[in-house]
Parts: structure tokens; C-alpha cells; sequence
């Protein structure tokens, strides 16, 4: 006589089959083979679409979604030394039957729990580390209603190596993120960093990026439209999507108000150099392209509820070099505000204007936060 396996206990009957521990490095080996480890994506819970008993979850019907739910007791479902793995469900059911299956699809233990109030925990008690999967049902009476599946594993907890070989180039969000790459074995991570993040240019109130580009963004002491130095660009690298250099400002503003902006630039062999102001890049003005000496672009932009704006020039295709020199907003408010009774730029050089009967021309600021 052989005994019936009491519900829930994670015993296996291996057959011929050889037992196998996964260990960290074998799971990591194993997802990179191919098997879908759901568990290292950033989500601990999955909403798959309810199905009818008998079906696969890929012919579940939209109007049964949302009927059954389950969530795991930790992030990314990886349980690190804990061989009592639970799950939170969700479900309109009077029960949920359920099944944990190991990597060979081998189920190794199962169970039935109560629903009360919409919620239940399932509790599945495992002997060996590895990938599973729980399979769950809703019952009304004894019928099914609705299946979900949710994939995860059981590590054995170790001290990381300090010469762990295991490491992440990534978007590190979110931070809870941390705890489960540790687990893993990943001692490092490396996350958005940019060289210019790392090493400023010398570029006193203006920020530059190069973003995946072969291209350059520098003060040039040898060239200027006045004074002794400007901003040069050099972009090598054809058009295609998220690959420029740029340069910016942010600027104070003020909501509902329309703004004159000028700039001198001087380019040779540029296919693409465009001002904005917009946050989202958009509205773009462009520059004169080929070769050219230094010309004046100005161009207007009328504020929303905006309260800053970033004036940006942006080279996105090659250009073998383009300056960039006396950018004036002239409806800045001059820095001496209590001087000159808080008017602009622009009110100041009219009224200069009128007063001398010259034609006055603003030429260079050296940054618009100082507007001298």
C-alpha cells in the first residue's frame, strides 16, 4: 500500500530521475537558457486574464479577467531561505485549489484553501531550491471559474563573494529592485551615468549632454563672435533617433508672456542645428545649414503656465563644427531689478535708443541668470 501525500507538503516522487538542487548560479543559468523566469521581472504579482476549467490561460476571455489574482510574499517572487513560500489571492470563489509544479513540470505539491471576504493565502511547503510554478483554480461549489499562473523560485541564502563576477548595466528602478539583484548574486550595478556627469565641461551655467553619439560639446577660447571665446559642437554620427549633442540653459519665466530670444552662430558643414525651448524638445527652430559665417537667429516663444524654460541648441546629424555666441533674452528683466525699476532688456535698449537716436544693439550676455 502506498500512502497518499498529505496536501501542501512539497515532497517529490523522482522515479528514476535524479534529484537536482538548483542553486543561484544554476536558476541564473537555467533563465538564460531560455526557460521564461518570470520572476526577475520587476513585478511580484501577475494579472493573468481568468480562463475556464480546462482552458490555457491564452483563451481566457476578457469579461472573466480580473476575477482571480494572485501576488507573491516578495518582490520579484524570490524567496531567499524561505522554504514556506505564500501568496496573497484575490478571488470572487468560495475556494482555490492549487498546484506547485518544479522545473520539469513535476508537481510537488497541492492543495485546497477557504476564500473568505474575497482573499486567501496559499502557503506551499518545498524541500529544494529551483524554479516552480503555482497553479491556482477558483472554485464555486466545485466548479472552476477561473485558473492563474505565477511562476517563482527558492534560493539558498549565501554571503556574496567580494569578487562576485555578476554584475547589471541598467535602469535601476525601482529601488526596490536592490534587494532582489542582491539575491541573485549581482554585487554592482551600473545606472544612467553619463561621462559629462562624471567630468563637467567648462561651461559656467549652461549643461551639455551627448547622448550615444560620436560628438563634442566644448568652449572654444579660438573662436567668438565678440568677446574671446563660444560654445562649440561637433556631432559625427548620421540622424537616428536618441543619438545628439546638445547644450542648455534654464531659464526663470513667466506664465502667459511672450519672449524674443537671439543668437549668433557660425557653422561649417552642418546638416541639422535647431533651437528650442520647449521641455519635450519640440517646436524646433532651425539654423542655417552648410557652411556659414556668424548669423543672427532669433525667434519668439509665448509661455503657458510654465515658470522656466531651457534654451537649448541641438545638433542631431553631422556636423563637422558649429559655434554658438551672445545669446540674448530680451525680455529678461536686467540683473540690477531696483536699479533700472525692473524693466527688460528690451525696454532699456528703446528707451536708450530713443534717447542717443542711435540704433542700439544688445550683442552678448555672458549667461541669462547673470544678463551682463
Amino acid at each position: 500500500m502506498t500512502a497518499e501525500r498529505p496536501a501542501g507538503v512539497g515532497e517529490q516522487d523522482d522515479g528514476d530521475r535524479p534529484r537536482v538542487a538548483l542553486s543561484r548560479r544554476g536558476f541564473l543559468t537555467v533563465s538564460a537558457l531560455g526557460v521564461s523566469v518570470a520572476v526577475l521581472g520587476p513585478a511580484a504579482a501577475k494579472a493573468l486574464a481568468a480562463t475556464p476549467s480546462g482552458a490555457s490561460p491564452s483563451d481566457a476571455s476578457p469579461s472573466a479577467a480580473a476575477t482571480l489574482g494572485l501576488q507573491a510574499g516578495r518582490f520579484g517572487a524570490v524567496f531567499v531561505g524561505d522554504r514556506s513560500p505564500r501568496f496573497a489571492v484575490t478571488a470572487d470563489a468560495d475556494a482555490v485549489r492549487w498546484t506547485v509544479r518544479d522545473l520539469w513540470g513535476t508537481a510537488v505539491g497541492t492543495g485546497t484553501r477557504a476564500v473568505r471576504g474575497r482573499t486567501s493565502t496559499i502557503t506551499v511547503q518545498l524541500h529544494d531550491e529551483g524554479y516552480y510554478t503555482l497553479d491556482v483554480t477558483a472554485l464555486h461549489g466545485t466548479a472552476a471559474v477561473a485558473t492563474e499562473r505565477i511562476s517563482f523560485a527558492l534560493l539558498a541564502p549565501y554571503r556574496l563573494p567580494a569578487d562576485s563576477p555578476f554584475g547589471a548595466n541598467t535602469h535601476l528602478q525601482p529601488p526596490s529592485m536592490v534587494p532582489l539583484m542582491a539575491a541573485l548574486g549581482i554585487t554592482w550595478a551600473r545606472t544612467d551615468l553619463t561621462w559629462t556627469e562624471i567630468e563637467p565641461p567648462p561651461l559656467a551655467g549652461w549643461s551639455s549632454e551627448v547622448y550615444q553619439a560620436d560628438a563634442s560639446v566644448a568652449l572654444d577660447p579660438t573662436v567668438a563672435h565678440s568677446g574671446t571665446s563660444s560654445v562649440k559642437i561637433v556631432n559625427r554620427s548620421p540622424i537616428q533617433d536618441n543619438y545628439y549633442a546638445t547644450v542648455a540653459q534654464e531659464i526663470p519665466v513667466q506664465p502667459n508672456t511672450t519672449y524674443t530670444f537671439s543668437a549668433w552662430v557660425k557653422g561649417v558643414s552642418v546638416k541639422a542645428l535647431q533651437f528650442t525651448v520647449k521641455p519635450d524638445w519640440g517646436s524646433r527652430i532651425d539654423a542655417p545649414g552648410g557652411t556659414f559665417d556668424w548669423t543672427n537667429v532669433t525667434f519668439q516663444y509665448t509661455t503657458g503656465s510654465e515658470s522656466t524654460l531651457n534654451f537649448r541648441l541641438l545638433a542631431n546629424d553631422v556636423t563637422d563644427s558649429a559655434w554658438m555666441d551672445d545669446v540674448v533674452l530680451l525680455n529678461q528683466v536686467h540683473v540690477n531689478a531696483d536699479r533700472y525699476d525692473g524693466k527688460t532688456i528690451e525696454q532699456l535698449r528703446v528707451e536708450l535708443s530713443g534717447t542717443t537716436g542711435e540704433n542700439v544693439v544688445i550683442r552678448r550676455f555672458a549667461r541669462f541668470a547673470v544678463g551682463a
